[in-house]
């Protein structure tokens, strides 16, 4: 339901708020008024739509809400613009930061009330990474096992399947920005 919402969200911040032409989101939908005030595209709310698109992307594995999310950074966060903004970029620093540096997604294939189900959850949830997605994933996107797994993906690579709880935190980063510019990606292809 909450992901359903959120797609209408965005679809709605198209219809009504994108700049087709050069990319980005205006503050306000066109009213008629933008012949006299030209309509703006705020910083900072572009970074929150971007977080706001590229999560939803991932989340529902649509790629061109992804890219849309890279288009509308491209579009707004521009020298004058950051001029302009000053130092209210925060959010531009952390859109900028998930879009280039990606996702990990945990995804625990089982049943959520199976005891090693909930463990390799629980061990993924202890992770610290602020990229991370979890949750629980129905047999299909990945093989169904006869127990429990968990995979840990981005969008260039998945783990093996990962069995024992403990082994999760050694796996997971393998998946860190870290592990990929020192050549250590030991990644199961």
């Amino acid at each position: 339901q909450w992901l359903e919402n959120a797609r209408q969200i965005a679809m709605a911040m198209r219809e009504h708020l994108e700049d087709r032409k050069l990319g980005g989101f205006f503050a306000a939908s066109a009213d008629g008024t933008e012949t006299i005030i030209a309509r703006r595209k705020p910083l900072e709310d572009n970074a929150v739509a971007a977080q706001f698109l590229y999560l939803l992307g991932v989340a529902i594995k649509d790629e061109k809400l992804k890219l849309l999310a890279e288009k509308t950074l491209r579009a707004t966060a521009l020298p004058n613009v950051m001029r302009r903004e000053g130092r209210v970029t925060g959010n531009l620093a952390m859109a900028l930061e998930l879009v280039s540096a990606g996702y990990v997604e945990f995804s625990v294939v089982g049943d959520p009330d199976d005891a090693a189900a909930r463990a390799l959850l629980s061990a993924g949830q202890s992770v610290f990474e602020p990229r991370k997605l979890i949750h629980f994933e129905a047999p299909g996107r990945y093989p169904e096992r006869d127990r429990a797994a968990m995979y840990i993906c981005n969008d260039d690579a998945c783990s093996l399947p990962i069995y024992d709880a403990a082994l999760v935190a050694g796996e997971a980063i393998k998946f860190t920005p870290v592990a990929f510019a020192d050549g250590r990606s030991g990644i199961g292809l």
